[in-house]
């Protein structure tokens, strides 16, 4: 006859473990990401107001195009966070 041990629980070292290593760990990347996405960040809002300028003859100031700037950056962030939960779908779907 086979018994099965009790389960567990709350949190166990272990899974403590896991939680602050994936905690701690994804620091790195994102913070490596923010750095490649702010480095050309000039170029950017100098391109997204040149376009405005020509191409909807709006004239934006300074904090404007801070918000705009915070808006795309915002905008990568949240497709990012929709990209990991639907990838495993898709490539399961459609093959990887």
């Amino acid at each position: 006859m086979h018994v099965t041990p009790p389960r567990v629980k709350g949190w166990t070292p272990l899974l403590l473990l896991i939680c602050l290593t994936v905690t701690l760990g994804t620091t790195v990347p994102v913070g490596y990401f923010f750095g490649v996405l702010n480095a050309p960040a000039e170029i950017i809002k100098k391109w997204c107001q040149d376009i405005l300028a020509s191409e909807y003859d709006t004239i934006v100031t300074a904090g404007q195009l801070d918000i705009l700037w915070t808006s795309i950056v915002s905008i990568y962030l949240i497709g990012g966070i929709c990209g990991s939960c639907f990838s495993a779908l898709l490539s399961d779907k459609y093959g990887r």
